[in-house]
């Protein structure tokens, strides 16, 4: 394609493109929307001479739409990919969340922009199950904070990949030091053995692991114990947590 005329979109692809089960436009080389497709019409409700231009910027969230023009200059500006994620407002005057992603068209030869081909994408089911993740491992660590011993969890292969904030305040080292392996260093010498074997064998065999040992602690003192359980008291379990 050579040309990017308002009407060339329409007419040499939009049979194809309105068939898509997403929304997708054309844009000319300056960034200005020359087409839209039958999906972005019906989800919005906006007749399609209004989305042309710039008109399109009038679904965007408002507190979004500084970010979303500001991000769609700079790729109109670079020649670059375009990819942003914003809220758009529907035909019910909802708002869902969606990825608007455009790549440039060229001329074979010359390399010149000649304008962009767009989709729009409903991503919001994905990111509402993202943040309620989130907000999941926010309450499980406020909950392990909060828990009066010395928390912490480890992978399937063993290595420790949490520890609580008391680690800290009773072993006077940051969690991050016991992480992998690192807990075996705080133990007395004559300890880290036995205590590193019985915690592989739990590993090879699928029981619970329970031992006592000594701790260098926050005063120098040399005491403690430590029990584990399967998180969910399977062997099949995915990961261990325990306490000391």
């Amino acid at each position: 394609m050579r040309s990017l005329e308002p009407d060339t979109p329409a007419r040499t692809y939009g049979s194809v493109l309105d068939d898509l089960p997403i929304a997708s436009f054309m844009a000319r080389a300056a960034g200005s929307v020359s087409y839209v497709s039958r999906h972005w019409t019906v989800v919005t409700g906006h007749r399609p001479e209004t989305l042309l231009g710039f008109g399109y910027l009038a679904t965007i969230q408002p507190e979004h739409l500084s970010a979303a023009r500001i991000a769609w200059a700079e790729a109109v500006a670079s020649g670059s990919a375009f990819r942003n994620e914003f809220p758009m407002r529907l035909v019910d005057a909802s708002y869902r969340w969606v990825r608007s992603e455009a790549a440039p068209i060229r001329d074979r030869d010359t390399k010149k922009l000649l304008g962009w081909f767009g989709t729009l994408t409903d991503i919001d089911d994905r990111r509402r199950a993202d943040e309620a993740l989130r907000e999941s491992a926010e309450r499980h660590r406020a909950f392990r904070a909060a828990l009066p011993g010395m928390t912490w969890s480890a992978s399937p292969d063993g290595a420790i990949e949490y520890a609580g904030e008391r680690w800290s305040e009773t072993r006077g080292a940051p969690p991050e030091k016991v992480l992998g392996d690192g807990w075996l260093d705080g133990l007395h010498p004559d300890d880290r053995a036995s205590s590193k074997a019985l915690w592989q064998a739990s590993l090879a065999t699928g029981q619970p692991y329970e031992t006592s040992f000594r701790a260098r602690m926050a005063d120098v003192r040399i005491a403690g114990n430590s029990r584990a359980r399967y998180r969910d008291g399977r062997r099949a379990a995915k990961s261990r947590s325990g306490s000391a």
